[in-house]
């Protein structure tokens, strides 16, 4: 039996389920189930061969979830048969919960019975969106293939964006978050250590880092987060001038975006501008406080601009922070060498 065979059959069986008994209150909302938006891609087919598997081996397994399929599948039959307001049909079952989630599923239908009345660039734009938001997500749950696979399949199908490209390279170094400068900007990263500036060179062999840069030049200047990335690479890359100027191209038409800070400051330090990363570190922490890896970048300046009492005070702050225990440590031996250099 082919997929869609099966996939009919299953679907068949699920529209038979006893909707008057649905305790939808009682679905626990965990991350293990299923969300509406999959199982609507699923009962329109939608779904890619690992995706479709990966649910159909939960659903045998989750009467919750396969109770919300068959209440999905249905909403979506009535929305087939008569498209309009959903909202505004009689509904039997009046408990809030259930409400809100046959709303929320009526909302996933009626996009998909609209889909064909938008103009192709609509129709790209919403299919683009949705593949970005689930990469994203498998991207954060460190499902690094699961995401290539995806993004891969949509730019099969012609659904491409600069912001796919730059998630796809994402995926490609491992870094589980779209921009690399939040899970990849300290300055330990790029192969200097805390209590003294140690050259290690790039911190990232793992991947063709050239490849990864064209890539991302290709896409373009409209994506900050490609421009972004693109310049985490570079400053990986140890070639901290291009990536200085990508960084100013970010600050000119973002000039809110902390992480556009955060990298000009590393890209300043690295060319030895102290005074001017420092500048920079200040800035990100302004529009953004309380990020640890800019503290410690900012830290490490201070030390290099031979502000001592600054730098103690502020890695003393530092390990309060939610820091390794290797990580501490190593601040512990830093402010006592530095406090011992000040009492001399």
């Amino acid at each position: 039996m082919n997929s869609d065979a099966e996939d009919n059959l299953i679907r068949n069986l699920l529209r038979q389920a006893d909707l008057t008994n649905i305790a939808v209150t009682e679905r626990t909302v965990e991350a293990e189930h299923a969300d509406e938006e999959t199982l609507a891609m699923f009962a329109a087919g939608a779904l890619t061969d690992s995706e479709r598997a990966s649910l159909l081996d939960h659903l045998a397994r989750c009467p919750s979830c396969r109770e919300l399929a068959s209440l999905i599948i249905n909403v979506q039959d009535a929305v087939e048969e008569d498209p309009g307001p959903v909202a505004a049909r009689p509904v039997q079952q009046t408990s809030a919960r259930f409400l809100s989630v046959l709303l929320a599923v009526a909302a996933v239908v009626v996009l998909a019975v609209a889909l064909p009345l938008f103009d192709e660039t609509g129709r790209s734009e919403v299919a683009e969106r949705e593949t970005y938001d689930k990469a994203a997500r498998m991207l954060a749950q460190s499902d690094f293939a699961g995401a290539r696979e995806l993004v891969e399949s949509a730019q099969a199908r012609g659904i491409g964006s600069a912001r796919l490209s730059s998630l796809d390279v994402q995926a490609m170094r491992g870094i589980p978050d779209p921009f690399a400068l939040s899970a990849a900007g300290r300055l330990s990263d790029f192969g200097y250590g805390i209590g003294g500036v140690v050259a290690m060179g790039p911190g990232d062999n793992s991947v063709d880092l050239k490849t990864a840069s064209q890539r991302l030049q290709q896409a373009g200047s409209e994506s900050l987060e490609a421009v972004l990335n693109r310049g985490h690479v570079l400053l990986t890359m140890g070639d901290a001038e291009q990536a200085l100027g990508v960084f100013d191209g970010a600050i000119a038409t973002a000039s809110e975006n902390p992480l556009a800070w955060l990298g000009r400051g590393i890209a300043k330090y690295m060319l030895d501008d102290f005074a001017g990363a420092a500048d920079d570190f200040r800035e990100s922490l302004r529009l953004k406080p309380g990020q640890v890896s800019v503290q410690i970048n900012l830290a490490m300046t201070l030390e290099e601009l031979g502000s001592y009492d600054a730098a103690v005070k502020l890695w003393q702050e530092l390990l309060k922070a939610p820091l390794s225990d290797a990580e501490k440590t190593q601040i512990h031996h830093n402010v006592e060498a530095l406090q011992q250099g000040l009492k001399q």
